[in-house]
């Protein structure tokens, strides 16, 4: 007992005697200037006062003159993320189209059973070989993998293709495509073809098929306008299942680029139309795949996600010129 004492009286002396000391004037640097944090009306000796304290967010160093150089600064939820000097680079709209290309690209589309088929192949092995051993399907980004083609198609070092992957038929409608990753061919042999995996928007798998890359059909600074036209269209089905349908889903519509659709179209839907009553704006939708007579549509803005279900009728509210 009295040795347990002695040795908390030792850690007590040493806390008091060693602790480090205030701050002083004469720590700083030559020229420096010590600033403190800006409390204003706040009451540090009361409980509540400590507690606003710790709630507010940012500190404000006291005699700093505020930056007035253009960023933006993050604070909240993703601060831990972004430090104080992270900036946003500002594009005028001019330089950057509706909708990015990647966008297009990983946008889904129907097949209908009787269509002729687009693949150009399949993905078939990893490259070096059928190598049980390495004990995985997916194909990770940059792995090289070997590409069987189909009789007839000739690719060159350089080419990108498409990886998709069939996902479910939907009866009476067709086959839904997913499109997975973007292949870059690498070398050309009596095998067949090598290629990389440069880009991924879904899961890559040994199996995959190969079909050609689709032409980016926007423009930077192109945007649509208002139309006139009240056309509209019936949502066939979505991309997947969900309870609920939120920005960044899919879905499909039953008119396409033979009703004069084009990519970055915008429609919206009204829910609950009465007489005397246009309904309530359940949401907006921009077309981000296109086909002769199908389309696929983004979900930009969901206000209603309840009501947004197959059936569904979208009204065309902007076209692009």
């Amino acid at each position: 007992m009295l040795r347990s004492t002695a040795v908390l009286a030792s850690f007590v002396i040493l806390l008091v005697v060693g602790g480090p000391s205030p701050a002083h004037a004469q720590d700083a640097p030559p020229g420096a200037t010590l600033t403190g944090i800006s409390l204003d009306t706040l009451d540090l000796t009361t409980p509540e006062g400590r507690r606003a304290l710790l709630r507010r967010r940012p500190f404000v160093p006291q005699a700093t003159p505020p930056y007035t150089g253009d960023r933006t600064i993050f604070y909240g939820v993703r601060a831990s993320q972004v430090t104080e000097g992270s900036q946003v680079l500002l594009v005028p709209p001019s330089e950057v189209p509706t909708l990015s290309p990647a966008t297009f690209q990983a946008a889904s589309w129907l097949v209908h059973p009787d269509a002729p088929t687009e693949s150009l192949g399949e993905v078939r092995y990893f490259s070096g070989g059928q190598d049980v051993r390495l004990g995985r399907s997916t194909v990770l980004p940059y792995d090289d993998v070997r590409l069987s083609l189909d009789p007839g198609v000739s690719v060159q070092p350089g080419d990108q293709l498409l990886a998709v992957r069939e996902s479910r038929t939907i009866e009476n409608v067709g086959q839904v495509m997913i499109p997975t990753g973007v292949l870059e061919v690498q070398r050309v042999d009596a095998s067949g073809a090598v290629a990389r995996l440069v880009r991924d928007y879904s899961k890559v798998e040994l199996g995959n098929q190969i079909v050609p890359m689709r032409t980016f059909p926007l423009e930077a600074g192109v945007y649509p306008g208002d139309t006139p036209s009240r056309f509209s269209a019936r949502v066939l089905a979505f991309e997947e299942r969900k309870e609920l349908y939120l920005p960044g889903d899919r879905f499909f519509i039953d008119a396409g680029a033979a009703d004069g659709l084009a990519v970055g179209d915008e429609f919206s839907a009204m829910a609950g139309a009465a007489d005397g009553w246009e309904g309530a704006d359940a949401g907006d939708f921009q077309v981000v795949g296109l086909r002769d007579g199908t389309a696929t549509l983004r979900i930009v803005q969901s206000r209603l996600p309840s009501v947004i279900r197959p059936g569904m009728t979208v009204v065309l509210t902007r076209a692009m010129p």
